[in-house]
């Protein structure tokens, strides 16, 4: 699609604002992959303390920069990923299921609803205006819900939940899934290549037999894309595992690798050693294995080996290339876990981030800027040569000075959203507010609904979480010195001392609400003063997380071993 017309369909803009809004300024033009891993804290890698050996992500972390502060603007796959592409916070979504599920005169809530559209301006088509051969590889979950359910697509095929994924026909069937799902992806991201392409998760693909991991044939797809580069031609590679996401990875690693979401693989181990391997090495390093532990300590350590063999398996690549020195390569993931996870809490959003670009990041650096997702189109843009000030609508900034170890700049405060939650964060202080639309306060005073979660909803079982773990989940006003107590664990709204903090904070918030189209009535506090709201949270903290069939744990939070989070 034409670049002026993207941008007139993003922000309005007039016609003379439009394709001078990104032109290409320069040649200085490195490789850029962006490897997005899914559902990871800090302690799995071991750059940040992880007890599990990471040694080929550590490379990166040794020969580049780490950051501390890096953040996703909301915890959760769908809307993550929107602000990653798009370089806007998920609230901008224009996507017509959206719109129609929370109409402009009321807030939205937001969560796995944010999908983006062909009138999306990505990062595929900003760098490919520069001249960038683009691809995505990987998982997607950007993409409206059940676009690849053949009740509500023709062109998907129908494929019999019984059949063996050991048999010519399900090949067929699941190449050509495959086929209209990479297309598709191709339509939305503008990219040139698209390959093992995931539309959301392992365990929602069509055939049950695959229903699991194959990080085998993801990085397939991946070398194929390297393979594809021409020599002279900067490329992007937008790289999406499923680790360390669900379903369990200590079973799925006892499965046959050749059963892939495309039909059987030919040689499922060109690229990775064989899955039995996993095993023997966590053996030899003395982790321990098997039934006598829970299972999502099975599901980590094997999943932390299963991604760090991947994310060598794509650095060796480059160096054989001889595309290391001017490749730009950041590995992070799409948000923190529980019991942040779908939350605006620390523990949610803030994410581990790597950067290694030998040219100009120094090798061992640390950073403690923050920057945001929403900073890749900006960021992207500019090492590309592209001016996109006064043209692309974005909420990012260029965080590039900080491979210099120049300070960021332009930023005090980083803003977030996830369900009826909206906040804001600076060097010290995060404040959030949470507000709910009238029509969910009628159906607590009415008796419809029983129960609430920040998502407006009765039933969100990362909400339930959420409350656990964190004292102040269901105030109005939250306020945090994330100094003094980076676990958000005393709500300080309510302490007159921090009275001129709340009123910054809010007033920093209220400043970027007013740059969205739907409303949210901050000043509205008047719903915490229902007793049925009271009732609503008592249900809540009574009925705990046992419901949640996957979650079976209880955590160490905050830490009782560390009094801080990783710096």
């Amino acid at each position: 699609m034409d670049l002026a017309i993207l941008l007139l369909a993003m922000v309005g803009l007039s016609a003379c604002a439009s394709r001078e809004g990104v032109q290409n300024t320069g040649d200085s033009r490195p490789n850029i992959v962006l490897i997005m891993a899914d559902d990871v804290t800090f302690s799995h890698w071991g750059c940040y303390g992880g007890s599990v050996p990471t040694p080929n992500i550590d490379k990166i972390a040794e020969q580049g920069m780490l950051f501390t502060r890096a953040f996703s603007p909301s915890a959760a796959c769908t809307p993550s990923r929107f602000s990653v592409m798009t370089g806007q916070y998920p609230g901008r979504c224009i996507d017509p299921g959206f719109l129609a599920e929370t109409p402009r005169g009321r807030p939205y809530s937001i969560g796995w609803n944010t999908p983006i559209t062909e009138e999306n301006l990505t990062l595929h088509e900003v760098l490919k205006q520069a001249g960038y051969y683009t691809g995505y590889v990987g998982k997607f979950h950007i993409g409206s819900l059940d676009f690849d359910k053949p009740e509500h697509n023709p062109d998907i095929p129908v494929i019999p939940p019984e059949l063996s994924p050991d048999s010519m026909e399900a090949d067929s069937l699941l190449a050509a899934y495959q086929r209209v799902i990479a297309d598709r992806v191709r339509q939305l991201t503008g990219a040139d290549f698209t390959a093992s392409v995931l539309w959301e998760n392992s365990d929602e693909l069509p055939l049950p037999a695959v229903r699991k991991h194959n990080l085998e044939w993801i990085t397939r797809g991946g070398m194929e894309f390297l393979n594809s580069t021409t020599s002279g031609q900067p490329f992007f590679l937008h790289f999406n595992t499923t680790a360390l996401h669900g379903p369990n990875h200590y079973d799925n690693l006892k499965t046959e690798a050749r059963f892939s979401p495309e039909g059987r693989l030919a040689e499922p181990y060109q690229y990775h050693p064989p899955r039995n391997a996993i095993f023997a090495r966590l053996d030899s390093l003395g982790i321990a294995r098997g039934d006598t532990l829970p299972d999502y300590i099975n599901h980590y350590n094997a999943g932390i080996l299963y991604l760090d063999d991947q994310v060598g398996i794509l650095m060796n690549r480059l160096e054989e290339m001889g595309l290391a020195e001017n490749t730009l390569v950041i590995l992070t993931a799409d948000h923190n876990i529980e019991p942040g996870k779908s939350t605006i809490y620390d523990r949610g959003v803030n994410v581990p981030f790597l950067l290694k670009w030998p040219e100009k990041a120094k090798a061992g650096s640390r950073c403690s800027e923050m920057v945001s997702f929403v900073d890749f189109l900006p960021t992207f843009a500019r090492l590309a040569g592209v001016e996109t000030e006064g043209g692309v609508r974005h909420d990012g900034i260029d965080f590039s000075p900080v491979l210099e170890g120049k300070p960021l700049g332009g930023r005090e405060f980083l803003y977030f959203e996830e369900g009826y939650t909206r906040g804001v964060r600076d060097d010290r202080f995060k404040y959030i507010a949470m507000r709910f639309p009238q029509e969910i306060t009628a159906k607590l005073q009415s008796g419809e609904q029983k129960a609430i979660t920040h998502m407006g909803r009765e039933l969100h079982g990362f909400g339930y979480i959420a409350q656990e773990y964190h004292p102040g989940y269901f105030d109005a006003d939250q306020l945090y010195d994330l100094e003094q107590g980076p676990y958000e664990q005393k709500n300080l709204a309510h302490d007159p001392a921090y009275a001129d903090q709340l009123q910054r904070c809010r007033e920093a918030l209220q400043a970027h609400l007013a740059g969205f189209r739907h409303p949210f009535p901050l000043a509205d506090t008047a719903y915490t003063n229902l007793p049925e709201y009271r009732q609503a949270i008592q249900n809540v903290k009574e009925r705990g997380t046992a419901f949640i069939p996957w979650w079976n744990r209880k955590l160490d939070y905050p830490p009782s071993g560390r009094q801080k989070p990783y710096k």
